[in-house]
């Protein structure tokens, strides 16, 4: 789960003359969906505590990066009781017309667990809308901003019954704090949990969330 995208890939490791194998097995739609909509819709609720109604567009695009920078550090391992966020006036009122607020980690694992983290049963099936004018990259945007929606039907549509994931590898850069990997993490565990085979998959990790995909492009530009 990237800043605009949300993608996911089940991959089989197993053994070729004796060398660890791996083999991509299904790979889910291209979601445009991704940690620029969560910032999106912190920018929303914060908006909507601050005296004065409504924000011009020069002034919410101000919001929205400083929701970004107050998620950041509100879902950091030590995270402050609360963290201020000003969007300043117009014109000549830059200083008099500033309003702010102060966000707490609370109202950030609110919107972000509520709203694209949710508590899922396995079978359900992320809401579908009419095929709509709103497009990038000739790709649809999704009606439903679930993320753990769409990760339980593309494991429904791939995963043979009676398997479970033994590993996660998180990529992308809304992944970085860890909280937000053990949500997933949690929200997956009634799906494969049994009495007598308790669900522990291991979680791989990854020496930069953020630097991932583009080393990987890296690599793959070396090997060809």
């Amino acid at each position: 789960v990237g800043g605009g995208t949300s993608d996911f890939s089940l991959i089989r490791a197993g053994e070729e003359q004796g060398e660890l194998a791996f083999v991509r097995e299904a790979v889910g739609d291209h979601l445009l969906l991704g940690g620029d909509n969560m910032d999106l819709a912190l920018a929303k609720a914060v908006e909507a505590k601050l005296p004065g109604g409504r924000l011009d567009a020069a002034q919410f695009g101000a919001l929205v990066q400083a929701c970004r920078t107050a998620k950041e550090s509100l879902l950091s391992p030590d995270p402050p009781a609360h963290f201020p966020v000003t969007v300043v006036g117009k014109g000549r009122s830059v200083v008099a017309g500033s309003v702010s607020t102060s966000i707490t980690p609370d109202d950030v694992t609110a919107a972000l667990f509520d709203g694209f983290f949710p508590a899922t049963p396995y079978d359900a099936e992320p809401a579908k809308a009419a095929r709509s004018g709103l497009q990038e990259m000739g790709l649809p945007y999704v009606a439903d901003p679930a993320v753990t929606k769409h990760l339980a039907a593309f494991l429904r549509q791939h995963l043979p019954p009676g398997e479970a994931p033994d590993a996660i590898l998180f990529n992308g850069g809304v992944f970085t704090p860890k909280v937000l990997q053990d949500r997933v993490v949690e929200v997956m565990r009634p799906w494969f949990d049994r009495p007598d085979r308790p669900w522990t998959p291991l979680t791989l990790t990854s020496p930069s969330l953020d630097l991932a995909v583009a080393w990987g492009a890296a690599y793959l530009g070396w090997l060809k």
